[in-house]
């Protein structure tokens, strides 16, 4: 193992030549404040309407659960009900996103990342692991079975660890709680 900036450790899975880096703890934040409190403020001003969807029903929920074979994580489910797809950071994307976002689902993300995949080392995760997001370079967000928030670079397999959970991902990006 080595240390690279900003504290973070760098663990290299040889066997299937991929890369995860773990960030130390840090503390969790106020989902009911940063939920209700000040993304929802940033969402109700003229100009970042564009930025919202419709929040998700249960019925889009557990049909692509069930689509995906995954139970989403709870304080996901927690956003898209209360926002649907929106800007948070960076774009969550759920079933109806804000117009700013696009049309891609969190069904479609999956699915195409899953297909786009299929053969590299990062399919193992993808099949039990759902695509909420993607960086400028085309990566995918993804949270994983245990609710931990990573990305995958397409382009040298390396994984790395975002955030610990779906919150602290909206806390580090959006929030200031």
């Amino acid at each position: 193992m080595k240390a690279s900036i900003h504290n973070k450790l760098i663990i290299t899975a040889k066997s299937i030549n991929c890369y995860t880096t773990v960030y130390p703890p840090v503390r969790r934040f106020n989902n009911e404040r940063c939920v209700n409190g000040e993304i929802k403020d940033f969402f109700h001003k003229e100009d970042n309407r564009t930025l919202v969807g419709i929040p998700a029903s249960q019925e889009e929920i557990v049909k692509a659960q069930q689509q995906l074979e995954v139970n989403f994580h709870e304080d996901y489910v927690h956003f898209i009900r209360t926002f649907g797809g929106a800007y948070a950071g960076l774009a969550v994307y759920a079933f109806s996103n804000g117009s700013s976002l696009g049309n891609e689902t969190v069904v479609d993300l999956t699915l195409g990342f899953r297909e786009q995949f299929k053969e590299l080392p990062i399919a193992k995760v993808l099949r039990t692991s759902y695509v909420i997001s993607m960086n400028g370079s085309g990566d995918p967000i993804i949270i994983n079975q245990a609710g931990k928030v990573i990305i995958c670079y397409h382009d040298s397999g390396e994984i790395q660890l975002l955030a610990d959970s779906f919150e602290e991902l909206v806390e580090e990006n959006f929030c200031e709680c």
